[in-house]
């Protein structure tokens, strides 16, 4: 079965997207999933970084050639079901890779999830509206937006680039862009009260249906193609008859409340935050907001039994090494 991949992006630094990143990874793992976490931040390394890891290998190694996309994988100290994909902070020519790499980069990343024979794969991207990062968002089956109260329009900027990014690679198709409705997942980070993250939501949601209302008229185009593929992706594809703003929405899925302080903290300590403050109210709404991105319920299994940890990741290159998927990637 492949792998749900689920892109995590914002519009600015400081509001915790890759600390809510890998402490939902972590919270899946000690549930049973198997779960890789990819540093897409292409000019920060942020996951690297933040966990104190120091890999060998990172997307360095990769876009020079000298390594295969299995060879960076490599299992987080943290728990045995949590793999890492790192990447380099301050590496220049990943930072303003060409249009070649990028598509390089984006089919490996879908053939990756094709391929391997993990749960989820979280995809930490870094904070902006560049096509680079918006790319790698619309490659994902589900895109999660991490917004603070206070940076409500900062967050809806994000959703509108977004939505202007996706109509137009979905007039373009490239082999690597999923096409579905346009419905991304959005949790609030830093609330000072219950419900302020969903008041929030609604105010990004109906922001965006004004916007989707504006853009009907070129977003109603019919598809070229006469038959559709049928595509991995948590929705389905969009009519084409049907205006944009009827199947453009924004899902509300969780809030965190404001310990800014203590992520700091564990982010000193090179420590996730569910495991510096494990009965924090913030880790539980993180383990919360986990289960309904992965849609995983908080009891029960989602899947059969897990696999042993040594039959994931770590056997990526009997998976993915063949010369067709080498070629591929």
């Amino acid at each position: 079965m492949p792998s749900e991949t689920v892109a995590i992006l914002s519009n600015k630094g400081g509001v915790g997207k890759t600390h809510i990143a890998t402490n939902m990874a972590l919270s899946l793992a000690e549930r049973g999933l198997q779960v890789l976490v990819v540093d897409a931040d292409w000019s920060s390394a942020s996951v690297t970084r933040k966990l104190g890891l120091s890999p060998s290998k990172t997307w360095t190694q990769y876009f020079q050639g000298d390594a295969h996309i299995n060879d960076l994988i490599q299992r987080a100290p943290f728990h045995p079901n949590l793999y890492i994909l790192p990447g380099n902070t301050g590496e220049l020519s990943i930072a303003n890779m060409d249009d070649g790499q990028k598509s390089r980069m984006l089919t490996t990343l879908r053939n990756l999830a094709q391929t391997a024979r993990g749960d989820i794969i979280f995809f930490d991207l870094g904070a902006g509206i560049d096509n680079r990062t918006l790319d790698t968002a619309l490659t994902a089956d589900r895109i999660l937006l991490i917004t603070t109260p206070q940076d409500l329009l900062h967050g809806y900027s994000c959703l509108k680039a977004l939505l202007y990014r996706y109509l137009e690679l979905r007039e373009q198709r490239p082999s690597w862009f999923i096409p579905r409705q346009f419905k991304p997942m959005v949790a609030v980070n830093m609330v000072l009260e219950r419900g302020q993250g969903q008041r929030v939501v609604q105010t990004m949601r109906n922001l965006l249906k004004n916007y989707a209302r504006e853009q009907s008229t070129r977003a109603t185009l019919p598809f070229s193609e006469p038959d559709l593929p049928i595509v991995r992706g948590v929705w389905g594809e969009p009519r084409a008859d049907l205006p944009l703003d009827a199947w453009c929405d924004v899902l509300f899925v969780g809030e965190i409340p404001y310990v800014r302080e203590r992520f700091i903290l564990a982010e000193l300590n090179k420590l996730p935050f569910l495991r510096a403050f494990p009965n924090d109210p913030a880790a539980q709404s993180i383990r919360e907001l986990a289960a309904a991105v992965a849609n995983f319920p908080l009891s029960g299994t989602r899947r059969e039994a897990p696999k042993p940890a040594s039959h994931f990741w770590d056997r990526l290159a009997s998976l993915v090494g063949s010369p067709e998927a080498v070629a591929r990637m």
